[in-house]
């Protein structure tokens, strides 16, 4: 019996969406000097039907940061090409590959889709232990708590060769570069900062996208006009997220001298991040009482968060 696990991080700085914290949950733990990576990472933001953050190039597979091997295929691929997908799996995974790719939870115990409905999700999975005869996995569980648990070989199987059919999946394989070392490139930042103060997506953006604080903006209303309409909190979470990334940037790049403003690092931990966190939990508060009052509230902190945000970043941009 044997078996292998995979440094996997659960405490990362977005978990809203599970592949961002997919990808940060495998790099986090690999590669040296993650905080001055990440200072490159996460700044803009999207909208369009929903909230996120915006990032193209997470894995950096053509600047060394890892190897990646997979592809999407049809369910009957599967059988075709991977009938022994466990032991594929198990033998990737003893060559230090990580495996994401996506499954119908209806076959994954533990998920809210469990024998209720299709519903083909991604996973990662970071181990194996032959002697419970599972993978270690983590992510989302029914009652929306994002946890690690384990998957049966069997019904790992039976989710991505039995389940839903009109769907691709996808099947990829990642090993992280251990001897990485995260850099601070300070032209990038410069540029995806103006990037979000100017609204501006990516070369590929599609036409309904909002991108930069014109995204924050939607936003705002979004939460005017919620109302009896209720609040999808992976909005909230996600404007928190994106606050508190931009707070550890900051005081990343004080700390290794490209800022010299400590009070410019002090004042957006204050009015953006801290209150983006206020703005978190009356959310959460507002869907439980639907108070007008704290609605109204929320509306004008998001605006002022909003307002303050831009304000600084412009100044950050000029210091750079």
């Amino acid at each position: 019996m044997k078996s292998v696990i995979l440094p996997y991080e659960m405490q990362v700085e977005t978990i809203t969406y599970q592949h961002h914290a997919f990808a940060l949950g495998i790099i986090k733990p690999n590669i040296r000097q993650y905080d001055q990576w990440l200072c490159n990472k996460f700044i803009n933001c999207v909208t369009d039907k929903g909230v996120t953050l915006h990032e193209e190039d997470v894995w950096m597979v053509k600047y060394g940061l890892c190897i990646k091997t997979g592809g999407y295929m049809n369910y009957e691929a599967f059988h075709v090409f991977c009938p022994d997908l466990v032991e594929k799996n198990k033998r990737m995974l003893e060559e230090k590959f990580y495996i994401l790719g996506s499954y119908d939870e209806f076959y994954i115990p533990g998920k809210a889709a469990y024998q209720a409905q299709p519903l083909v999700h991604g996973y990662v999975i970071y181990g194996y232990d032959d002697q419970k005869g599972v993978f270690k996995s983590a992510g989302y569980l029914a009652g929306g708590r994002y946890k690690q648990f384990d998957i049966t070989y069997e019904d790992y199987y039976r989710s991505v060769t039995e389940g839903e059919k009109t769907r691709l999946h996808h099947l990829d394989y990642f090993r992280i570069n251990t001897e990485y070392e995260g850099q601070i490139d300070i032209a990038r930042i410069r540029e995806k900062l103006t990037d979000f103060l100017e609204s501006r997506g990516s070369a590929n953006a599609k036409i309904n996208e909002v991108y930069g604080v014109n995204a924050w903006e939607k936003f705002a209303t979004y939460i005017e006009e919620a109302g009896d309409n209720g609040i999808d909190m992976r909005y909230v979470r996600t404007y928190m997220e994106h606050k508190g990334i931009m707070d550890k940037r900051l005081k990343c790049l004080l700390k290794h001298g490209y800022l010299q403003d400590q009070s410019l690092c002090d004042v957006y931990n204050a009015k953006v991040f801290q209150k983006a966190t206020r703005l978190f939990n009356m959310c959460l508060k507002y869907i439980l009482t639907g108070d007008a009052e704290l609605h109204k509230r929320m509306t004008a902190l998001v605006r002022e968060i909003n307002a303050t945000e831009q304000c600084l970043i412009e100044k950050v941009v000029e210091l750079l």
